[in-house]
């Protein structure tokens, strides 16, 4: 992903992914490299009531989302078609005019 500097928000599949905060990380740390401000998601504070299950999935969701609305792009991880919650972070950004961008693209990621 090359261009002038921009915020640009990680999306792909958290739930059940052993390894999702190290790819997250990881492309954190690519983007701010290129130059680039990156929005984790997986930095979201978590809530301070106990929540279970679908409240604990809207709550990330709400705040992730909300992260989302202040990127000026969004940089989809591979294997983002299996999560719920990248889906929704997709048809945001593409009903919102977010530009997106795809790791598979990059040849950075294999």
């Amino acid at each position: 992903m090359r261009g002038s500097p921009q915020t640009i928000y990680i999306s792909g599949p958290i739930t059940g992914v052993v390894e999702a905060r190290h790819r997250f990380k990881e492309t954190e740390m690519w983007l701010t490299y290129q130059g680039h401000t990156a929005l984790n998601p997986m930095e979201i504070e978590d809530p301070v009531e106990t929540l279970e299950n679908e409240e604990l999935w809207a709550y990330y969701m709400k705040e992730a989302l909300t992260l989302l609305f202040t990127a000026d792009g969004i940089y989809m991880l591979e294997g983002w078609e299996d999560s719920r919650g990248a889906k929704m972070e997709f048809l945001v950004a593409t009903e919102l005019n977010i530009p997106v961008h795809f790791a598979h693209e990059d040849h950075k990621y294999v």
